[in-house]
């Protein structure tokens, strides 16, 4: 249930469009936060780990470990990218996605930009 027992730094989100507010408005405060997910077969509301990956990336964040909450839940990490971090090709993808569809929030389209300048954009790839 909502408020159970939540470990420090820790957020609930219904849907994708709830973790967007709550990225847009923290994004540039937070150094990071395990949003709650629902567990396979689970009934607890929550967005989809691609819609969190999405929304993450729109705002220049990324996913990283994973942990168990109870039966119904299980957590995801979230934290800003860092400056010098390279980009996963399924990461590229995904925010040349986000871009179509004109879903990146100027804070994460900042980061794409600086690391296509630079060549972080492709260092995974060797572009």
């Amino acid at each position: 249930m909502p408020g159970d027992s939540l470990p420090p730094h820790a957020v609930e989100a219904r849907d994708r469009a709830a973790w967007r507010r709550w990225l847009t408005k923290h994004h540039g405060q937070a150094a990071g936060v395990w949003l709650v997910m629902a567990r396979d077969g689970s009934d607890h509301e929550a967005p989809s780990a691609e819609e969190a990956v999405d929304e993450a990336l729109a705002v220049g964040w990324l996913d990283s470990k994973a942990g168990r909450l109870d039966e119904r839940r299980s957590l995801l990490w979230f934290a800003p990218r860092k400056p010098k971090s390279a980009w996963s090709a399924a990461h590229r993808r995904r925010v040349e996605a986000l871009e179509a569809e004109g879903l990146m929030h100027a804070s994460g389209q900042s980061k794409v930009d600086a690391a296509r300048r630079s060549g972080l954009w492709g260092r995974l790839a060797g572009v």
